[in-house]
């Protein structure tokens, strides 16, 4: 099972998406940014604002990245699979919950900055607010799958069945939610990466798979 372990994520494709990236690189890029700042200008109102300006990105980075996924979807004429549509409906609360919570903490440090309170930002408030958020976005965000006539959707990725020529199957593993498949996908026998779905999508998938290389 060692072998296993590289295919840690849902899905992985040598599929470049520009908006995917750019906006993980300019997350990345204004995080760093923020926290140098705030280590330069400790014990300062900017420290402060360095934690409204951290709230501010990540809620956007969580709120752009749905929205581009659900656009995927949306514009490809995808239909979701039955368990994405579950997962897909507890990610929207969980981020609903994110966007109320991180107002408060906004709210809470403006409190703090207006009355000369205590300065000293309890981060331990800001990891419980955040980590519900990235739980959702790494699992069910980038757990959905969705099918369409010429291409699906797993995850952030959306890959045409005409790009996938040949489909191996790793293995078949057990899990709460039911039995995976994880299979690697390939083209001109070059590996472009590689996917976990669920039995019954796996059966549908390889059967629009087929529909589409028969045409």
């Amino acid at each position: 099972m060692r072998t296993h372990y590289k295919y840690y994520r849902k899905s992985f494709y040598k599929l470049s998406n520009l908006r995917f990236c750019l906006l993980r690189f300019l997350t990345f890029f204004l995080l760093m940014a923020a926290i140098l700042v705030m280590y330069c200008l400790q014990n300062t109102v900017i420290f402060s604002i360095g934690f409204i300006f951290i709230d501010i990105v990540c809620l956007m980075h969580f709120l752009l990245r749905t929205l581009f996924i659900k656009n995927n979807i949306k514009n490809n004429q995808l239909v979701l699979s039955s368990y994405s549509n579950r997962i897909l409906k507890r990610h929207h609360i969980i981020i609903s919950l994110f966007v109320i919570f991180i107002t408060i903490h906004i709210g809470y440090i403006l409190f703090n900055m207006a009355f000369y309170l205590n300065q000293e930002i309890k981060t331990w408030i800001w990891f419980a607010i955040l980590i519900p958020a990235l739980y959702s976005d790494s699992v069910y965000l980038s757990g959905i799958t969705a099918f369409g006539e010429k291409a699906y959707a797993s995850g952030e990725y959306i890959v045409h069945y005409s790009d996938i020529d040949q489909i191996t199957e790793i293995c078949e593993k057990a899990t709460t939610s039911g039995n995976i498949v994880i299979m690697n996908l390939w083209k001109d026998n070059k590996n472009i990466g590689y996917d976990k779905m669920f039995v019954d999508e796996y059966v549908y998938f390889r059967k629009k798979h087929l529909i589409c290389l028969s045409n």
